[in-house]
This record gives structure tokens, sequence and C-alpha cells, in this order.
């Protein structure tokens, strides 16, 4: 399962912004702070910005490992 990390919010996302976001959808803030969230969630929400986001995670961490997809 691919996760999503603060780290992958930058550049192109605000914590105030994300936090509302995840409020809206049911997701605890504190909890994705302390251990991410996964990719699969995001994209359940159907928002075109957090499809985006766990995209661009899956692409970052797939580059970082050398992996093809």
């Amino acid at each position: 399962m691919k996760k999503v990390f603060l780290k992958h919010l930058r550049p192109g996302y605000c914590w105030p912004g994300t936090k509302e976001f995840f409020l809206r959808h049911g997701i605890d803030p504190d909890d994705f702070l302390r251990n991410g969230i996964s990719a699969e969630r995001l994209i359940e929400t159907k928002d075109l910005m957090a499809i985006k986001l766990a995209e661009r995670a899956i692409e970052v961490e797939v580059v970082k490992n050398g992996q093809q997809q």
C-alpha cells in the first residue's frame, strides 16, 4: 500500500487547506501527521486535488526507489 506523508504536500498544498479537507472527509489530520494516509484513501474521496496528491506521492516513491511502473 502506497502512503502519502506531509513531505508530499509540498509544493502546491497548504496545511490549513489540507487540514480543512481532511476534516470534511472524516480524516484525522493529527493521525495523518503521525502516520501518513494511504493513497487509496485519498483517491476514494474523488477530489481531484487529493487524487493528484496521491499520484504525486506514488510517483515520488517509485522514482526514489528506482522502480519501474
